[in-house]
């Protein structure tokens, strides 16, 4: 992992001129002498950058030197012919946002999560990258629960063929907006518990959650207002099966700029 950084770290390389961020996502339930390394790590990609169409001719290389690095493996040939196929099918509102592989975790998959912009447009994608009867599962459920999000990401695991089963994150307009964002997510959530995939209370618990703080006490030491936030809900979507909901809860720093 430390060789991969020092990759990350060093001007001109292909992980220098794409990523933006990388994610660790650790595992706490693993044995302890292995909780400190990541159970997989995420590649968050530059939005600028994806428009000249650059990481994508050069996806394939930067992701082999990273398992290279890691764990002295490649993409297998048809790991690689799915990745093409998501990309074939990319449109304006549609682009790689993260890519997630494993490290400690035993899985040969590859997460890619595509942000989607145009809501609508994520019917044909699935149509052409998964299959259409998988669209036709989910369609009347993303139907109905779209009109209060601003963005989706859908999650697909590539391996030997692009699994069934498909997550899709609902992320609401200005979540930094606490009185804003408390309204729309309260519409969301109660038409989740009306259709029982969340109970009364945990939707209590996450609108109770938002809100905002300053320390004013030391400015010097508390420069910034702290704010909960609700960032996204999950849907994970398996075949014959209901979907089960998750929400992601965080805190989410902003400086106070001197007026």
């Amino acid at each position: 992992l430390s060789a991969f950084f020092k990759a990350w770290n060093t001007a001109g390389t292909l992980y220098d001129t794409y990523l933006d961020n990388i994610w660790l996502e650790y595992d706490l339930d693993s044995p302890m002498h292995n909780v400190m390394n990541p159970g997989i790590v995420f590649f968050e990609f530059m939005q600028e950058k994806l428009k000249d169409g650059g990481l994508y001719r050069n996806y394939n290389e930067l992701i082999n030197e990273y398992l290279e690095i890691t764990q002295k493996k490649k993409l297998s040939e048809m790991q690689v012919q799915n990745t093409n196929l998501c990309f074939e099918n990319l449109t304006d509102s549609i682009s790689l946002f993260t890519v997630g592989i494993p490290f400690q975790r035993k899985s040969d998959l590859i997460r890619m999560c595509f942000l989607i912009s145009e809501k609508n447009q994520i019917f044909g994608f699935l149509n052409k990258t998964v299959s259409p009867k998988i669209t036709e599962n989910v369609r009347s459920f993303i139907e109905e629960f779209m009109q209060y999000c601003h963005l989706m990401i859908l999650h697909l695991d590539i391996g030997e063929k692009i699994k069934e089963s498909i997550s899709i994150e609902f992320i609401v307009k200005n979540i930094a907006n606490v009185p804003e964002s408390r309204k729309t997510w309260g519409k969301f959530l109660a038409q989740l518990v009306d259709k029982g995939y969340c109970t009364k209370e945990k939707m209590e618990g996450l609108l109770g959650w938002l809100g905002e703080s300053r320390e004013i006490f030391d400015p010097e030491l508390c420069g910034y207002i702290t704010k909960r936030i609700l960032y996204h809900v999950k849907f994970v979507f398996k075949p014959d099966m209901m979907p089960h909901a998750t929400g992601y809860s965080g805190f989410w720093l902003f400086p106070i700029v001197d007026r």
